[in-house]
């Protein structure tokens, strides 16, 4: 399975910002911006029940790179002087669909259980 690193991501998200260019890489201060406001916005979902697609932060499935850009580009754009008018409800949006993503689908299995 393909993954990506932090710094993939970090750098996906700002060429689909076009912070910067497809074959330009970069600069650390870019970079390591970017990576900051990622991984607090990696924990804050975690925290609102959007689950970590491999419980590792450092290393993204290659179907979630695009979707997960989308979703933290809409955090990062402002501390790039980027103004976003509808970031909450496109925010919103991003999340139902990772959501989606990370839902377990039906095994058919019965869940065993304990009954008092």
């Amino acid at each position: 399975m393909t993954t990506y690193s932090q710094n993939d991501l970090a750098t996906r998200v700002l060429r689909d910002l076009g912070v910067v260019a497809v074959d330009e890489t970069p600069t650390d201060d870019d970079l390591s911006d970017a990576k900051e406001i990622i991984g607090s916005e990696i924990a804050a979902m975690s925290t609102r029940g959007i689950q970590i697609w491999n419980g590792s932060e450092y290393s993204v499935p290659m179907e979630y790179l695009s979707p997960l850009s989308r979703r933290l580009g809409l955090s990062v754009a402002p501390a790039f002087g980027m103004p976003l008018d509808q970031a909450v409800l496109a925010i919103e949006a991003a999340e139902r669909y990772l959501r989606q993503m990370n839902s377990q689908l039906p095994t058919g299995v019965v869940a065993d259980g304990e009954f008092y």
